[in-house]
């Protein structure tokens, strides 16, 4: 494709919406962290502003590289439009009775968001069921885990929804669950945007004991 030229007036903004040289897919992959931590290196300091989503990461980025702008907190807010639209009946989609609580999940299906655990639940409460609402290469994973637990009856997978439309489902859950486990320094201080998803909805939430989350 043609290559982009910056005008001389265009402003560089950086949105580091992750510690991207931490990130949980890098922890195995030195060679590949290390090149992103240089990369990120050089050309922060070429940006005319810094965006960050919590301000751990911002601080996080100022305690490893000296002299950088201060970065600017942009939270994950989503809009209240999102539910203007009707609600989507997961029950009556699923065939999950009245007295069956719903364990929520919401984003990406991927190692280290405590969808196991979510699963592990189920042997406490029997009286409820799992669903999770995204894509992800851990989908599988976490199916065999739930054959293997002898509960998949309980697991329900209904992939991507458009994002407009994602809080019609949110409302259906009875607890919001986001377990980030502390498998890198981007998961530590991640503030996720199914936080506040969940806030908006107006279901209560478990989440891990992190600083931002915690906040």
């Amino acid at each position: 494709g043609a290559s982009t030229k910056f005008q001389p007036s265009a402003r560089v903004v950086y949105d580091s919406r992750e510690i991207y040289s931490e990130l949980a897919a890098l922890v195995k992959k030195p060679h590949y962290q290390f090149f992103w931590l240089q990369f990120e290196k050089y050309f922060i300091r070429k940006c005319d502003s810094i965006i960050v989503t919590a301000e751990s990461d911002g601080l996080y980025l100022k305690s490893i590289y000296n002299n950088i702008l201060e970065p600017i907190v942009i939270k994950n807010l989503p809009s209240s439009k999102m539910m203007d639209f009707p609600n989507t009946s997961l029950r009556k989609h699923l065939n999950i009775s009245d007295n069956q609580k719903i364990f929520l999940y919401q984003g990406v299906i991927q190692h280290g968001r405590g969808l196991k655990i979510m699963i592990d639940l189920l042997e406490h409460f029997p009286d409820c069921v799992c669903v999770f609402i995204g894509e992800g290469g851990f989908t599988q994973e976490v199916l065999d885990y739930a054959k293997q637990k002898q509960c998949e009856d309980k697991v329900f997978f209904i992939g991507a929804v458009p994002y407009s439309e994602l809080l019609s489902y949110t409302t259906n859950g009875d607890i919001g669950f986001s377990l980030i486990e502390p498998i890198s320094k981007s998961y530590i201080h991640a503030l996720p945007n199914k936080l506040f998803e969940y806030f908006l909805a107006g279901i209560p939430v478990i989440a891990s004991n992190f600083p931002e989350m915690k906040n």
